[in-house]
């Protein structure tokens, strides 16, 4: 069997063909990147979760006793949120909040650090609970987000 023979105009199409599919093969790599770069991410934090619930927080300096003073971070875990919400330019659910303080580098030393997360956010005055999550309360909601009546009244 002899091969086909391929005039001058099919070969220029088959040469532009070649490059599209070499373009889509490169923006095929390029998303297998990212994609494999966010899976060791999210296993990053996932590891650290785990962690935190069998009580190690990860950290290489000697345990602390059972009367040694915990520091959970009431305050670093307000500024990091604030500062990721600001950033983001969308509230964060408690979920999202602990995840993206984690990113951060700070892992608080509690042992239920979600519910700390949200009840570090939900008793500042510097947060308001919105229908998308918590919202810097000195800064304009986001468009699509209203504030939630969930509050407690003092």
């Amino acid at each position: 069997m002899t091969d086909p023979t391929i005039d001058v105009p099919d070969s220029r199409e088959l040469i532009s063909a070649i490059s599209l599919i070499r373009a889509d093969i490169a923006k095929t790599r390029t998303v297998i990147a990212q994609l494999t770069d966010e899976a060791t991410r999210k296993e990053q934090i996932l590891h650290s979760l785990q962690q935190m619930i069998r009580g190690n927080n990860g950290s290489a300096g000697p345990s602390k006793g059972r009367n040694s003073k915990k520091e959970p971070g009431y305050r670093t875990v307000l500024r990091l949120a604030r500062d990721i919400m600001i950033q983001e330019g969308r509230p964060l659910d408690r979920y999202e909040a602990l995840s993206k303080v984690m990113e951060a580098g700070f892992a608080p030393d509690v042992s239920n650090p979600v519910q700390f997360v949200a009840k570090t956010l939900w008793a500042s005055e510097k947060f308001i609970p919105t229908n998308k999550g918590y919202w810097p309360s000195d800064l304009p909601l986001p468009d699509g987000v209203v504030q939630s009546d969930r509050r407690r009244s003092a």
